[in-house]
């Protein structure tokens, strides 16, 4: 899995008040019969209270690509069994929508995939909306932070839950985090920032009864 995230904000008022969003964004997932590929482009708004609160939302319009191989086996004159390959696209257009809240510490978003339910696969079927939620709250401890967050994920009658808790050294320097994913899974995290640049790391353990056959 591969995914790589560049944005900005335009400034449109002299009270920086009123700010246009820019971004976009690149993945690629690979299993061993599919790759899906995800180019998106993220046009939005955001109004700026003052420093710490502010409202945002979105729009991210984008191109799924599910490329998939096929494997077939026909037998030859001398009776052995050739193998070959079909190999496939399916482009489609794919529709997503988020917004986002903070005031002072406290941060609020949700976002929904698949808003026009693409067909993709070997064999189309319709992708379901997936709808994120997540709600974080920044607690000081001195020059320090505990930072929990809450995130919610439904899909197609589908829930699952998972809760981060990061301890942020210096306002924003450094920071671990420990959580937990329904069905088991641990999640460990940590980001440092070294001259401007940010560099963040997180590992998931798959822990439900599925995990030795995943």
């Amino acid at each position: 899995s591969f995914n790589i995230n560049a944005g900005g904000l335009i400034t449109i008022s002299e009270n920086r008040k009123h700010q246009l969003i820019v971004g976009g964004s690149h993945s690629y997932n690979r299993s061993y019969l599919v790759s899906d590929i995800t180019s998106r482009l993220s046009l939005g708004y955001r109004l700026k209270w003052n420093e710490n609160s502010s409202v945002a939302i979105a729009l991210a319009p984008g191109i799924s690509d599910m490329q998939y191989k096929l494997y077939h086996i026909s037998a030859s004159p001398s009776g052995n069994e050739i193998y070959f390959t079909e190999e496939n696209h399916g482009r489609q257009f794919d529709m997503s929508v988020g917004a986002m809240f903070n005031w002072k510490t406290l941060y609020t978003g949700v976002s929904i995939t698949h808003l026009n339910r693409p067909n993709v696969g070997a064999i189309p079927k319709e992708l379901p909306p997936t709808i994120n939620a997540q709600v974080g709250y920044k607690i000081p401890v001195s020059d320090h932070f505990v930072f929990p967050i809450a995130q919610v994920q439904y899909v197609d009658g589908f829930s699952s839950y998972q809760f981060m808790t990061n301890y942020v050294f210096k306002k924003d320097l450094f920071s671990l985090g420990l959580g937990y994913k329904s069905g088991g899974s641990l999640l460990l995290g940590a980001s440092c920032e070294l001259k401007g640049i940010r560099l963040g790391y997180n590992y998931s353990t798959v822990g439900n009864r599925l995990s030795g056959n995943s």
